[in-house]
């Protein structure tokens, strides 16, 4: 329990405390969501999440982009060539699909109201992939990530 000067500073008042509470949270309260694919236990999860898939990342023309993507997984990285089929386990493939640039185009609904433009999200990953080699449950659990996204 903490004492902190009341607003008149003479009294001091007491404000209990609980356990500490993720960032997220604190943010937003109420939108904290886990994240479960057909109620898998963790072990499962843990088994399915380190299963090797082929992915092959497209090579790119933007200037300054890397040759060589690292996404990271519970801290580790795992570099992947662009260009090269790679095997690499699921886990790291999850990072990749996450990750996107949101764009917007704006459109004039009618141009005798120029005025009235509407912005149009578009999300356009940052490194497009195929997966070359997974099961059918991976091809499911990779859909199922573009469809939350």
């Amino acid at each position: 329990m903490a004492h902190y000067p009341s607003q008149n500073g003479s009294e001091a008042a007491q404000i209990k405390r609980g356990a500490p509470k993720p960032l997220a949270e604190l943010m937003n309260p109420g939108a904290i969501e886990i994240e479960t694919f057909e109620s898998m236990d963790s072990t499962e999860l843990e088994k399915f999440m380190n299963e090797t898939v082929v992915i092959y990342v497209h090579p790119t023309r933007e200037s300054g982009a890397l040759d060589v993507i690292t996404p990271n997984c519970n801290g580790i990285n795992q570099p992947i060539i662009r260009g090269v089929e790679t095997p690499v386990k699921r886990k790291y493939v999850e990072p990749l699909a996450r990750c996107h640039t949101v764009k917007y185009e704006q459109r004039v609904q009618n141009p005798s109201q120029p005025e009235n433009i509407q912005m149009i999200e578009k999300k356009v990953p940052d490194y497009p992939f195929d997966v070359i080699n997974d099961t059918r449950k991976g091809k499911d659990w990779l859909k199922s990530i573009y469809n939350s996204l």
